[in-house]
């Protein structure tokens, strides 16, 4: 055998757990921007909910302020 394989046969396990380590740390990073994606669209639905909100009593207000305008 030569140092290079003594060195593979010792190496391999720690690198193989290194693989393991960094595969479980994607699926988590993963699973963490899933989260964050569907908050941002929680979030997206809501600030639109507020714009038609603020439109509609922005037409409102207009509305009114056009009627007392020409009282």
């Amino acid at each position: 055998m030569t140092s290079e394989q003594n060195n593979w046969a010792v190496e391999k396990p720690y690198i193989e757990r290194q693989l393991s380590e960094l595969g479980r740390t994607v699926d988590k990073i993963a699973d963490e921007l899933a989260e964050i994606r569907t908050e941002l669209r929680a979030y997206k639905r809501a600030a639109q909910f507020l714009i038609a909100i603020g439109s509609v009593v922005g037409a409102v207000l207009g509305w009114f302020a056009k009627a007392f305008g020409k009282v």
